[in-house]
């Protein structure tokens, strides 16, 4: 098929004429000579833009010229006059006013593409935006032009030598009138400051939003520290502030988030409808207002606010508090509009205001965004949720936002989910879901699914399959194209369908737990080896130098996200290590060595890629967080601390680590502290065998009090326990636990940041066969609450006749609001009424091992 046959074909996908038109218009096609706008390589049209143009429009004019000289060789002169040959009007120049050719009831993004006669095409929107838009729908349509991904690897340009105009008009108005992905700034002009001081990926992520027409239209993120700040209200209104815990909060400063203003104070309404006016005077380009809450869960307390409540919990968990937080917004949006009719007012439903109001209505000039992850769409429990969730909504706004949570390089293995995402927005256009916002921060080694993506907000009705063979096309030529396509399909199956099942996933909660990269553990070694297979075999078959340089593109995430898998689930060995022969040992020493190994490969895949124009805000994001891994598999040395003096394979293995030298030098990775230095990044594998050798000398500080039982039960809790002399691990005495069916023992201690490691030795009798035992760390407040921080456990089953021994590493970082102790706490089960279990040497000991401060995510 030629190219300019092609062109023929895809111009009628979305031609709007009847059934007789274009029956006429197909044969029209296959009879007349389409006129051209480059011949052989040859200019044979004019780009007209309008008389005093907006510089917006001439830019579009522009855009258009360069990419088809990128395609063709030819440049097209831009004129504000007629010129030679075919005419390409871009914008409301006086032809299209003439011929009234603009829809009045055209979308404010959208556009028209019109052959008007033999020696006229237009491409033209009602704004300049949907000029602009329109500009890149010709590009794709008529020239093949794809932007995959940002960097000019993955801009597809073919080499086009004729390119011919279709008779006909396309007409195109996005069905989701916001389409925003952060951190993605797409109108952020291109010679903006703020864009050029900003890391090479921002800029390249931004120009790739707007080639796939990605536009905000509603402001609503957090803003009413910004509506009410602290340092113009604090002193002359301390009553627009919250009463909690019993006193009033005056935020510290005008960064300060964790509070809510007080909506039930007197003349609140009036200063924040002031507010807002004078801001709308101020900027009178600005068509929205966000009320977004701040991004905290501290609402005022006081009596009067508490009476406005529904003194119910919503759909997750939290307080209600909308219809305190709802009737003042619309007192504030009905006084605004007195003034500022023409506007609208953005704003988060977002946990304590994720549902709508039970005893008023909503403005309906309010916007809300629904806060809650789509890609989990295949669930059916989720599902219904989000779906109640908007149904509730959609009887109080014509207008609604969705607030996805698409990630991203916060995650450690490719995400796809196209399919998942178009049937969510599908329903959610059928809703009157018409805004759409995504925390995407975007990793490119997950393909076309933030493409895709975009493609799906202009018309979520298209075919995801055809919408992704596309993609897969254009990136790495037909032939190779099916690997791909089989890759990605794992990857969707994975978060489609095999995380439901996974322990790490819980489809009540408002987005999936990032923090957490259990999910790593659930990856089975088939679909590693079978994406190591697909890839390797695409970059076989890539058609192209260019089509192979992307796929290995591919690969060098995939690599990193392959160590990643591999060292993450090396670090969980220790929780289920049982070593009871020397061989148990050398065989688990040999996946300790893998782990490492895996571990410290990662680091240097990262390093290599630091600066990668495609990668590099991925590397980034990866090093700043949790996600850093450098010490991931270390906590799995730890169960070899009791073979330490049995074995000598064991005893050389951990001499010989510690003992090893950084070899992470060549080509470093960072990590970011929590103050943004930048520190290069080692593996930590050295420090923990030596303070597993340490430990084995027993050099560690003992934090608990009487760990070995020798005296009494002082500094235990209460329960069925008594001190023995009849079998003990070491000392005179251990404790005997006289019932032990679902029995727990614990001590508190002193929280204090570092490094550290808690063990347990326990023994059951010949005739307990089923006992297990489980050592755990948990953390309290002040008030001796258990806080939201989870510390790792460790379980066993206990061996009949013999002492078991248990050991969990853990880590004590300094936290924003400090904990005040942390709780060892040995769980028994397993056991019948009145079996007995005997415990000794307990113990906590720090370590000294460096503390990470970089659990913070760094910037954006």
């Amino acid at each position: 098929m030629t190219l300019s046959t092609s062109l023929k074909m895809a111009s009628f996908t979305l031609i709007r004429f009847g059934t007789l038109a274009l029956s006429i218009l197909l044969n029209f096609s296959a009879c007349a000579e389409e006129p051209t706008i480059v011949r052989d390589q040859k200019p044979t049209a004019t780009i007209v833009v309008p008389e005093n143009a907006a510089p917006h429009n001439v830019r579009s004019a522009e855009l258009l010229s360069q990419y088809i000289k990128l395609s063709t060789g030819a440049t097209l002169p831009i004129s504000t006059a007629h010129g030679k040959g075919v005419e390409i009007h871009i914008g409301q120049t006086l032809y299209v006013q003439n011929h009234k050719m603009i829809p009045d009831d055209l979308a404010e993004d959208g556009y028209i593409l019109s052959r008007a006669d033999p020696k006229t095409y237009v491409i033209s929107g009602k704004s300049e935006w949907g000029t602009e838009f329109g500009v890149y729908e010709f590009l794709e349509r008529f020239l093949n032009i794809r932007w995959l991904a940002p960097t000019d690897l993955f801009t597809e340009i073919p080499e086009t030598k004729t390119v011919s105009l279709p008779e006909g008009q396309v007409r195109q108005d996005p069905t989701f009138l916001s389409r925003e992905f952060f951190p993605i700034e797409p109108q952020r002009e291109e010679g903006d400051p703020a864009r050029a001081s900003a890391p090479l990926w921002y800029a390249q992520n931004d120009t790739w939003g707007r080639r796939n027409k990605l536009r905000a239209h509603v402001e609503f993120h957090h803003n009413l520290k910004e509506l009410i700040p602290p340092s113009r209200f604090g002193v002359t209104n301390p009553e627009f502030f919250p009463i909690l815990d019993g006193e009033r909060l005056i935020p510290p400063n005008d960064d300060y988030f964790q509070w809510q203003p007080n909506f039930s104070a007197p003349g609140l309404v009036e200063v924040a409808a002031d507010e807002i006016i004078t801001h709308f005077e101020k900027n009178p380009d600005k068509t929205s207002y966000s009320f977004g809450i701040n991004d905290s869960h501290r609402f005022d307390e006081s009596p009067e606010s508490r009476a406005r409540r529904s003194g119910t919990r919503n759909m997750v968990g939290f307080e209600d508090v909308s219809d305190d937080y709802y009737p003042w917004v619309n007192e504030v949006v009905a006084k605004v509009l007195e003034k500022k009719p023409d506007k609208r007012f953005g704003l988060l439903a977002y946990l304590e205001v994720l549902e709508p109001p039970k005893k008023h209505e909503v403005h309906p000039a309010i916007v809300p965004f629904l806060t809650y992850e789509l890609t989990r769409w295949n669930d059916p429990e989720f599902r219904s949720m989000m779906q109640s969730l908007t149904l509730a909504w959609e009887k109080y706004s014509p207008e609604l936002g969705w607030y996805d949570y698409v990630y991203g390089s916060v995650y450690l293995a490719p995400r796809f989910f196209p399919r998942a995402e178009k049937e969510a927005l599908t329903w959610g256009a059928n809703h009157n879901v018409k805004h759409y916002y995504a925390e995407l921060i975007p990793n490119w080694g997950e393909g076309p699914n933030a493409w895709a993506l975009t493609k799906l907000l202009w018309n979520p009705h298209q075919d995801v399959d055809a919408l992704l063979d596309d993609w897969y096309t254009s990136a790495v030529g037909p032939v190779a194209a099916p690997k791909l396509k089989e890759y990605f399909a794992i990857w969707e199956k994975f978060w489609g369908e095999d995380v439901f099942s996974s322990s790490w996933y819980t489809p009540q909660s408002l987005w999936l737990d990032y923090f957490s990269t259990n999910y790593l553990n659930d990856i089975p070694q088939s679909t590693i080896d079978s994406s190591d297979r697909l890839l390797a075999e695409a970059l076989e078959l890539a058609d192209s130098p260019r089509r192979k340089a992307r796929v290995k593109a591919l690969q060098d995430m995939w690599k990193v996200y392959r160590a990643s898998i591999v060292a993450r689930k090396g670090d969980t060995l220790w929780q289920t290590a049982d070593l009871q022969t020397p061989d148990d040992v050398l065989a688990y020493v040999d996946q300790c060595k893998i782990a490492i190994e895996a571990a410290k490969n990662r680091i240097r895949l990262m390093g290599a890629l630091h600066d990668d124009p495609l990668h590099g805000h991925s590397i980034f994001r990866f090093t700043a967080t949790l996600s850093s891994g450098d010490d991931w598999g270390c906590a799995s040395l730890w169960p070899l601390l009791p073979w330490v003096g049995r074995s000598d394979q064991v005893l050389t293995f951990l001499e010989t680590l510690a003992a090893s030298t950084d070899d992470i030098k060549q080509a470093p990775s960072y990590r970011y502290t929590s103050d943004g230095n930048k520190v290069a990044m080692t593996h930590k594998s050295p420090q923990t065998a030596k303070a597993i050798l340490a430990a084995g000398r027993g050099e560690h500080e003992q934090l608990l009090k009487n760990p070995s039982f020798e005296e009494s039960l002082e500094n235990w809790n209460p329960g069925p326990f008594e001190i023995s002399s009849q079998l003990k691990k070491h000392g005179e005495a251990s404790l005997l636990v006289t019932n032990a069916e679902d029995t727990l023992l614990s001590q508190e201690i002193p929280y204090r940041t570092g490094s550290y490691y808690a063990k347990l030795s326990a023994y059951v009798p010949e005739t307990t066969p089923n006992g297990s035992v489980t050592l755990s760390v948990t953390v309290l407040d002040d008030k001796g609450s258990q806080m939201g921080l989870i510390l790792p456990s460790a379980s066993a089953n206990l061996h009949p006749g013999q002492w078991n021994e248990v050991i969990v590493p853990f880590v004590l970082e300094q936290l924003s609001s400090e904990p005040s102790i942390i709780r060892l706490s040995v769980h028994l089960k397993g056991f019948s009424p009145s079996e007995q279990a005997y415990l000794d040497d307990l113990g906590v000991y720090r370590t000294d091992e460096e503390i990470r401060t970089h659990k913070g995510s760094g910037p954006d």
